[in-house]
């Protein structure tokens, strides 16, 4: 018995042995503004670490409850290799280049992607830009309105 529990803990100790940190630390940082145009309260876009052996990453997108026949039906996550400052027709800012748009489902509150990102030391020194887009129906007016969360950078340090 006792040779069989050496053997569990020489095992598990190569298995930890084998998971390599991650080559560089991640930061997010918020910048600019979010906007509304059918609310006070934007969405708003965050990030966090999930670890120092993995390379992961959680983004939220918390879009806010509206009153009153104001519905959601659309989420977005903008990606992109530039922060960008564009005025757009409803009186919001693009802050991220959209290189990338990743549908989501439409929910009220938090919208969570988890990520596992590349092992890769070549992407220190490198920043990815990302802001959140929701689309709201009104009844009353049968309108469309998109709203657009704070930008979000995720830089790559050493």
């Amino acid at each position: 018995m006792k040779r069989l529990t050496l053997v569990c803990l020489v095992g598990l100790s190569l298995a930890t042995a084998s998971v390599a940190m991650c080559p560089y630390t991640t930061v997010f940082t918020q910048y600019g503004a979010g906007c509304s145009p059918v609310s006070l309260s934007p969405p708003v876009l965050n990030g966090s670490v999930n670890g120092s052996f993995v390379c992961g990453v959680t983004i939220d997108l918390n879009a806010p409850p509206v009153c009153c026949n104001v519905f959601l039906n659309g989420e977005w996550l903008l990606v992109g290799a530039q922060q960008v400052n564009v005025p757009m027709p409803n009186g919001c800012t693009l802050l991220a280049s959209p290189d990338l748009v990743i549908p989501l489902p439409p929910q009220i509150g938090s919208t969570k992607i988890v990520a596992d990102l590349p092992h890769d030391p070549a992407l220190i020194g490198t920043s990815i830009y990302m802001q959140g887009v929701t689309s709201r129906f009104t009844t009353i007016g049968l309108t469309t309105d998109l709203e657009f969360s704070n930008g979000l950078e995720l830089k790559f340090n050493p």
